[in-house]
């Protein structure tokens, strides 16, 4: 029998392949199980139930079961040091666009995005909307 073993606060701890009557005997204090197969990766428990996880927002989230919802938990000043340093990448990867012997129309194209791209820290640390580069 799968059984996924899982603390108080939803979060699935690990699973295991056991005998039912030796599922008692895989938790630890604190601990819950029940029989299922899942990973803790993709769902978590409520109320005695495997309930799948909505998708992940970014790398850096995390799953709060007890909010039931993706967590970004990192401070203001490295979600704006993380966010700087996509736009510069996004800007590094797009300055070829502004040779002078490029021709202008990509080069003006390119303009109003690589603004965009520049202003993007006037944005909302948790709302960032990122612009599209141009097509070519």
């Amino acid at each position: 029998m799968n059984i996924v073993i899982y603390n108080q606060q939803g979060e699935i701890l690990r699973t295991v392949t056991c005998p039912k009557e030796l599922a008692s005997l895989q938790v630890r204090d604190g601990e819950q199980w029940l029989e299922g197969k899942t990973s803790d990766a993709r769902s978590y428990i409520k109320r005695k139930k495997i309930v799948d996880k909505p998708e992940k927002p970014s790398p850096h989230h995390t799953f709060d079961c007890g909010l039931e919802q993706w967590v970004d938990r990192r401070s203001s000043v490295q979600k704006l040091s993380d966010i700087r340093q996509q736009r510069d990448q996004l800007l590094t990867e797009s300055d070829w666009t502004q040779l002078p012997d490029v021709p202008d129309t990509i080069s003006i194209t390119y303009q109003e995005y690589r603004q965009s791209l520049r202003d993007i820290t006037n944005q909302p640390l948790d709302g960032i909307q990122w612009p599209t580069a141009p097509e070519v």
